[in-house]
């Protein structure tokens, strides 16, 4: 099991909650500008990170996502976790919520059959959960920080499809990746299925308004 990855991540100083209030105060960050030579650090580092592995899926305890509580039992398959933890919660959560209609959810169910097909075989990877261009900062010595994970051992395409979905992540970054962490051909096309689990993520929290870019996705599949 390789350990050499060096994310900093800041030291949490103090966590605590009441029935009415939470509270999380953490090491104070000093930050800068990202470089060219940050972005390749941070690829080689998510690289090394995703190649951290080990024999099933999941976590030995449940987290959140935001606001939402995250199933992570661990399991020896893919499919069989991407569906009963991540995407058929997000889906009953939707639909009881009232954003997607029973129509809409067999349509979002439809697409599990082609989990088996929409990721490459590979080795459960360490992923963060919820990598979008406001969980990392710039530390004022040039290297990336991390903060707010959703972290279990999943598939790294998690991790990939959510940093192309919403952007702010340079190209470099991917360049430097894959001299870490070889791609197959065509990889970004193979990241469409794994963005589900984020737009229904913000479809659940955010309402509506990410439903058409779901629709365009899994019609893809279906």
């Amino acid at each position: 099991m390789r350990t050499h990855f060096h994310f900093k991540i800041p030291e949490v100083i103090l966590c605590n909650s009441d029935e009415k209030t939470q509270v999380l105060v953490i090491e104070w960050i000093e930050q800068s500008q990202p470089t060219k030579k940050f972005w390749e650090i941070f690829g080689h580092q998510l690289a090394e990170m995703h190649s951290e592995t080990r024999g099933s899926f999941g976590l030995n305890h449940n987290n959140y996502i935001g606001t939402i509580p995250q199933c992570s039992a661990e399991m020896s398959n893919w499919k069989n976790f991407l569906v009963e933890c991540r995407l058929q919660p997000l889906i009953m959560l939707a639909r009881d919520s009232g954003v997607i209609s029973d129509t809409e959810l067999r349509l979002l169910e439809g697409s599990f059959n082609c989990i088996e097909t929409g990721y490459p075989q590979e080795p459960p990877s360490l992923v963060h959960g919820d990598l979008w261009s406001g969980n990392y900062l710039v530390h004022s010595t040039g290297v990336p920080v991390l903060i707010d994970p959703a972290v279990y051992y999943g598939h790294r395409f998690m991790d990939l499809a959510m940093m192309h979905l919403f952007g702010g992540f340079h190209s470099r970054l991917f360049d430097a990746y894959a001299e870490t962490y070889a791609f197959n051909s065509g990889w970004r096309k193979d990241l469409k299925h794994a963005k589900l689990v984020p737009l229904l993520v913000h479809l659940v929290l955010f309402g509506r308004g990410y439903w058409s870019e779901l629709e365009s996705i899994i019609k893809r599949f279906v």
